[in-house]
Formats: structure tokens, C-alpha cells, sequence
């Protein structure tokens, strides 16, 4: 081809390779652009969720504190020590920062409430003034406020019901048993924005005669919100209606339900998209472009040099948003760590979270433990089908054992596998699992305790070769670090729990055997530390000969909660014992407790088998059941008086008849709580299981079998409470002693 014919041929192929770098740089940029625009959106879903997450725990924790006040009204009304005693529990810990008892008053009862009370009824201007109560049928009006000084003080006679949204959430509470939110409203006292929340309170003949309520402001609620680790603009909405945050319609929503209304959270990140990778993609392809332009005249080594360039800008993109990937899922894996709470939840998050991270195919924690044949180590992952017999060995094996976790474990240091033939070359015995699990590559890492001793193996494989430059070295050794004080803080959890638990089974006394009585008796500790209380029995012989059965539960959770149920057992007990009556036994536990700043429920029944009847006392506790031969249930709801650690007058010892073939159930609210239904209807639904005929089985094996009905999934639609239980079970022989 003549030189000048070459020369002309050589700008049209400069253009064309100027167009392709120029359609390539604008894929590639688009391509970065997209990978930033749903990273943006997936951190503003973080937040929206993150963020509904906690409001929704902080709600329905404050307005499911509620439902504890089925007990204040059952002798027709509510005292001020029995509401204060309430109040003290529901204020610590919740949104509320005051809590109010509504009482319920008609029109034509008005005068003389307010003679009574003191208190003249005001209905709400709506700018935290008040004018006189209007006439309306009936009243709801504010009686009693916790703290009784301060600003609350100033809603005392506030009429509730003169606020059309405040009256429709009371009128809900009351048709549905459950506490409700209201629309947005203005506080009466401040008029700050804020959520009206109200449980309604029954007396036992199923009488509204109260309400318990309270306020939630806006700004609790914004600043409960407003620690976003990733800095986004949160707003919140009821309904249509925007509560809290900005008016913005843009970002990701998260939604929840609580008292009745559904909320939603919108995120949307302020930094808005980090384009920071398009654009350098974007301006790295025109100067790219402008070089082969100029270069035009250059000889092919100059293009093919040029045309490996492309290929690293390329490839240096693809890398960069990789990082920012692997970077956001390992921040996700350190949020469920530190979420974790016991060394199963940790096993299970490193299993599930730890893959992705590392683009790996299997990850799993090994596990170190003492035993008395030595030290093993059990190995998390499933290798089920294995055609050898080494399944057992490969799932438990010695610390001297020929495999990459022993041999970590005993030289603290990491192992890296890049290649199958590295794997067969140190362990060829391994070759039948590598095959089976598609491993070619592997990491073992060492996991250590917060003193720097090893408790651990970090296990990871990979179902293609990997090179483990510095980088991946680095997220291994994060991410072993993480896992190793995650297990370290859920050993101290779980040690916790058992010490707690031991406690109190080692205070619950062993039962007596009585003549023409069978007994049983069952004690369930909570899952959690959190949920473990103060429920307790106790059965004994008085000096007299008298047989007596207690059951209570004191309020609050923890150690603390064990200890002051061992005070309070020790004293019934001795009392009982020394045939102490059992009014005065209750006023001196009453007033122990009330000395300690603390509350607790108890029942105490004494058995006559001979004259065939039983005495009953109950402070504030759930009626006990009786199930008579002919297998109807019956209701104990006599010998009422306040739960213990509140002042108040025993109305009557309740006495009924318990013949041959009878049954006596006494249980704690651990048994019985839930919920989606009121306290009533818990009864109901135990009385219907209690009512089934038990009469071929031992009573241990009926009391499991009402136990186990009760505290099963069926029994509740939704998770069961993490709470402990104690129940007793008495049946009345037929061969009665003369």
C-alpha cells in the first residue's frame, strides 16, 4: 500500500478508536454511577429501618407496660397508693414522662365528684389553657398524675374526654382491651405537638371505670431519631400526617405498628449519591480519549500499550466498587455481632454474613471446650452425606488432631490455603470433605478473648483459588477480632444466666407428702437474664399439722428480683409455719416490701382434707382454678386484698369446698400473659386446657401436659413471652383419711 494511502488511513482509525474509548468510558461510567445511586438507597433503607426499629421497640415497649393494670380497679375502683404503685413501674424505661389515672364520671354525678375530689372538671383550649368542662355524658377526668408535683400537676380535672381525638383512642382502648395511640394532638398543659396514649382499666364485673394515659411529645420522639450513624434526615409520619422531621417525600420508608396506628420512618441521606467514582471514571475515559487522539500518528506498540491502559482503568473501577461493597457488608456483619447475644447467635451471624464480605462459599466459628476426656473442638458446618466414617471425628476432633483448626488453635497462628493442591499437600487425608463442600481455598484464623487468649477458630472457604494479598489478610484479622470479643461478652451472658438460675432453683423448697393429697409443682426459668423474675412456690406442714400451699411473684427482672423473692419466701414461710394467721403473714411481707421500694403478688391456700374445704388469701395475684370431678372449672376470686409492698384492707378470707377427686391450680402470670388479649381472657383460655379430663394421669404428668399446652406456640399468635413460671397442681384423693 503507497505511504500517503497509509497515512490517510491512519486519522480514520485514530477516530475509530477515540469512538470506542469514548462508548466504552460512557459504559463504565454509567455502571459506576448505578452502583452509587443503590448504595445510597440501600444506607437510607438501613436508616428508615434501623430507626422504625427503635421507635417501634420504645413504643411498644412503653404502651405494653400498660396492660399491667387489669389488678387496680378489682374492688371497683383505683386508690391513689394502688395508682402510684403503678405508676412506678411504668415511667422507668418508657417514653412517658408522666402518667395520669382518667376516672370515669357521668353528667349527673358531677357535682358530687367534685365535691369529693376538690377538683373542678376543665375541658382544653387547645394552647395549654383550660376553661370550665362543658356538659357531656359522660366525663373523663384526670384524678391523679405520677410525679404528683411538677408539670403534670396542672392536668388535674383536665376532661379528657372535651378532645374529640383524645375521646376516640379511650373509646378504643375500651372496645378492643389493648392500649391505643392517638392522632397527633397538642399536650393540654404546654400545647407541644405530641401521640395521646391510653389503656383502659376494668373492675372485676367488666366495668370501664378508668383509664390509665399519658403524652408522648414530639421532641422525644425526634430525638429518639436523630442518632443516625449514617447521618441521614429522618422523618416521621402517622398516618398522612408528618410528626416529626422534615416534610421530605424522597428516600426509603420503613413502617411499624403500635397502639393501634401504623407509623412510618423516611430516611433520605443529606450527602445524596457519591458520584466521586463516575466522575473519575467519566473524566479518566476523555483524557484517555484525548491521548489516543494525539497519538494518532504512533506506531501499533504504541496502541497496544494504550489498549492495556484501558483495560487497568477498567479494572481499577470494577476493584474500587467492589471495595465499597465488601465495606458496607462488613459494617453490616459488626452491627449483627454486637446484636449477638450468646455464642449460638454468633455462630449463626458468622455463618450468614461472613461470606459475603469475603466473596467466600462457607464460613463457620470452631469452638474450643473442656471436657474431662480433654480438649475438643466442634466444627459448625453442616458436612451431612459424607460416605466415610469420619463424620463424627470431622464434626468433634482433639486438639492434636491432623487438620488446619487444631493445628491453628495450638499455634496461634493464621493458615491460609490458596489452592486445593496446597490443602492435599499438608492435609491429604481432607480430599473426600474438600471434594463433598467444593472447597479449593480456605482461612483458618485464630479467635482470640479480649486478654488475647484463643478461644476460637475462624474457618472460611472459598469454592475457587484465592490470592490472600494484604488487604484480605487485614478483613480476616477484623473481622476474627470482632467474632472473639462477641463470643467473649456472650460467655459472660450466658454465665450470668445459668449463676441466676441455679439461685433460684436452690430456693425453691422440695414439697412435703400429705395423707389423701397428690401434689406437684413446676418451675420454668426464663430464656433471657432479662426475663428471669421472682416467681417462686413453697409448700409445707404448720406445727399444727396444717398443710399450706404459697405461690407469688415479685416484680422486676434480674438478681435483684431473686433476692427480695428469697426474703419474702423466707418470711411466709416462717410465719406459716409457726401458724401465724394468714392476714398477718401478707401485712408483714406487705411491709418488708413496701420498706425495699418494691411490689409482689402471692396467694396463700390451706387445705383441710378432712373437712374437705380450703382457706384462701390473694394479693393482687391470678385467681387460682378449681377443677371438680364432674370437670367444671371454677373461679377462686374471693379473699381479695392490694398486692404486697401497697397498704390496704383484706375484704375477706375466701373459703370453698374441695371434695375427693377436686383440683386446685395455682400459677404465676408467666403461665397465663400475652399480648393480643386482656388478662381475663388468658384465665379463660387456662380454665378451658385445666378443664380436660386428667383424671388417668399422675398429677406431675397433668400439670406438664396443662403447662406445656399453655406455654406452646398455639396458645398466643406470635412469639411466646420470655418470662419464668410457677405453677402448683393439688388433687384431692378419693380415699379421703377419717
Amino acid at each position: 500500500m503507497p505511504l500517503d494511502q497509509k497515512k490517510r488511513g491512519r486519522p480514520v482509525a485514530a477516530v475509530g478508536v477515540v469512538i470506542a474509548v469514548v462508548i466504552l468510558g460512557c459504559g463504565a461510567t454509567l455502571l459506576a454511577w448505578r452502583t452509587e445511586a443503590q448504595s445510597a438507597a440501600e444506607r437510607d433503607q438501613r436508616s428508615a429501618d434501623v430507626a422504625a426499629a427503635k421507635l417501634s421497640e420504645l413504643l411498644m415497649g412503653s404502651i405494653s407496660s400498660m396492660r399491667n393494670t387489669d389488678g387496680l380497679a378489682v374492688d371497683g375502683s383505683v386508690s391513689t397508693d394502688e395508682f402510684y404503685a403503678s405508676a412506678d413501674n411504668l415511667l422507668p424505661g418508657s417514653l412517658f414522662q408522666a402518667i395520669a389515672y382518667v376516672e370515669v364520671v357521668a353528667e349527673q354525678d358531677r357535682a358530687a365528684f367534685e365535691a369529693r375530689t376538690g377538683l373542678t372538671m376543665r375541658d382544653t383550649t387547645g394552647d395549654g389553657g383550660f376553661v370550665t368542662a362543658a356538659a357531656r355524658d359522660p366525663h373523663l377526668v384526670v384524678v391523679a398524675v405520677a410525679p404528683a408535683e411538677g408539670p403534670a400537676k396542672a392536668l388535674l380535672g383536665f376532661d379528657v374526654a372535651s378532645d374529640e381525638t383524645r375521646r376516640r383512642a379511650a373509646a378504643a382502648s375500651a372496645a378492643t382491651d389493648e392500649p391505643q395511640l392517638s392522632e397527633p394532638i397538642r399536650l393540654a398543659n404546654t400545647a407541644a405537638p405530641g401521640i395521646f396514649a391510653v389503656q383502659r382499666v376494668r373492675a372485676s364485673d367488666d366495668r370501664v371505670v378508668g383509664y390509665i394515659s399519658s403524652g408522648v411529645p414530639v421532641d422525644v420522639l425526634a430525638a429518639t431519631m436523630a442518632n443516625d450513624p449514617q447521618r441521614a434526615v429522618l422523618t416521621l409520619s402517622l398516618g398522612s400526617t408528618v410528626i416529626a422531621g422534615s416534610s421530605s417525600t424522597i428516600g426509603r420508608t420503613a413502617s411499624f405498628d403500635a397502639g393501634g396506628k401504623t407509623f412510618t420512618v423516611r430516611a433520605d441521606d443529606p450527602r445524596k449519591t457519591q458520584h466521586g467514582l463516575a466522575w473519575f471514571t467519566g473524566i479518566s475515559t476523555l483524557l484517555l480519549a484525548a491521548v489516543v487522539a494525539l497519538t494518532d500518528r504512533r506506531d501499533r506498540r504504541q496502541t497496544s500499550r494504550l489498549d492495556k491502559a484501558l483495560a487497568t482503568s477498567n479494572a481499577l473501577s470494577q476493584s474500587q466498587a467492589r471495595a465499597a461493597v465488601g465495606a458496607s457488608r462488613l459494617s453490616e456483619l459488626t452491627q449483627a455481632l454486637s446484636c449477638a447475644a450468646s455464642a449460638i447467635e454468633v455462630i449463626e451471624v458468622v455463618r450468614r454474613l461472613v461470606p459475603p464480605v469475603l466473596e467466600a462459599q462457607h464460613a463457620c466459628v470452631i469452638t474450643a471446650t473442656e471436657a474431662h476426656m480433654g480438649s475438643s473442638m466442634s466444627f459448625g458446618q453442616d458436612v451431612d452425606d459424607l460416605s466415610t466414617d469420619d463424620d463424627d471425628a470431622y464434626r468433634s476432633f482433639g486438639l492434636s488432631a491432623d487438620s488446619p483448626s487444631a493445628h491453628v488453635f495450638a499455634s496461634n497462628r493464621m493458615i491460609l490455603m490458596e489452592t486445593r493442591q496446597q490443602y492435599l499437600a499438608h492435609y491429604p487425608h481432607l480430599e473426600e470433605v474438600l471434594q463433598h463442600m467444593g472447597i479449593v481455598a480456605g482461612a483458618h484464623v485464630p479467635v482470640h478473648d479480649t486478654s488475647g487468649v484463643p478461644i476460637a477458630v475462624l474457618s472460611i472457604a472459598w469454592a475457587q483459588p484465592v490470592n490472600f494479598y494484604s488487604t484480605i489478610r487485614s478483613v480476616l484479622a477484623t473481622i476474627a477480632d470482632a467474632v472473639g470479643q462477641t463470643l467473649t461478652r456472650a460467655a459472660l451472658y450466658d454465665q450470668e444466666h445459668e449463676l441466676i438460675v441455679e439461685l433460684q432453683a436452690a430456693l425453691l423448697a422440695p414439697v412435703p407428702e400429705v395423707n389423701g393429697l397428690e401434689i406437684a409443682v413446676r418451675y420454668e426459668p426464663a430464656v433471657s437474664v432479662v426475663g428471669i423474675g421472682g416467681d417462686w412456690y413453697d409448700a409445707m406442714l404448720t406445727d399444727s399439722g396444717r398443710f399450706v400451699a404459697v405461690i407469688g411473684d415479685v416484680t422486676g427482672h434480674g438478681a435483684q428480683a431473686v433476692a427480695l423473692m428469697a426474703q419474702v419466701q423466707a418470711v411466709i414461710a416462717h410465719l406459716t409455719r409457726i401458724d401465724t394467721p394468714t392476714p398477718e403473714v401478707l401485712q408483714h411481707a406487705s411491709s418488708m416490701l413496701a420498706t425495699a421500694g418494691s411490689y409482689a403478688t402471692a396467694q396463700i391456700v390451706e387445705i383441710d382434707v378432712v373437712r374437705q374445704t380450703l382457706r384462701y388469701v390473694n394479693a393482687g395475684h391470678p385467681y387460682p382454678l378449681v377443677r371438680r370431678a364432674n370437670g367444671e372449672v371454677e373461679r377462686l376470686t374471693e379473699g381479695r386484698r392490694p398486692l404486697l409492698g401497697v397498704d390496704g384492707p383484706l375484704h375477706s378470707e375466701g373459703l370453698a369446698q374441695f371434695e375427693p377427686g377436686d383440683q386446685l391450680l395455682l400459677y404465676t402470670d408467666g403461665l397465663i400473659e400475652r399480648r393480643a388479649q386482656s388478662i381475663d381472657q388468658h384465665i379463660e383460655r387456662l380454665a378451658e386446657l385445666f378443664a380436660a379430663d386428667t383424671s388417668a394421669l399422675s398429677v406431675g404428668d397433668a400439670l406438664d401436659l396443662v403447662v406445656a399446652a399453655a406455654r406452646s406456640s398455639s396458645f398466643e399468635r406470635g412469639a411466646p413471652i420470655d418470662d419464668d413460671l410457677a405453677a402448683v397442681l393439688i388433687r384431692h384423693l378419693h380415699q379421703t383419711p377419717s
